[in-house]
């Protein structure tokens, strides 16, 4: 029982400050430039990941093709 009550004691010593960080929210103030900068930075690491997962799948052209000096 000494200890339900020391528990509940922690959990109404502690529940001030989470109400305080809860109360203290983010706010985003960022502009149409950088949304615009952040997806130019996903388009070109898509741009890098693309090519080598469709080599991984074989689903590039050239798979198949013999190369210049005739050996696939």
């Amino acid at each position: 029982m000494k200890i339900m009550v020391a528990f509940m004691g922690t959990l109404a010593g502690l529940a001030p400050v989470t109400a305080g960080a809860a109360d203290a929210g983010k706010v985003d103030k960022s502009g149409v430039v950088v949304w615009i900068f952040l997806g130019l930075c996903a388009l070109i690491v898509a741009a890098q990941v693309i090519p080598p997962l469709l080599r991984r799948l074989g689903l590039s052209r050239g798979k198949g093709k013999p190369g210049r000096d005739g050996k696939p």
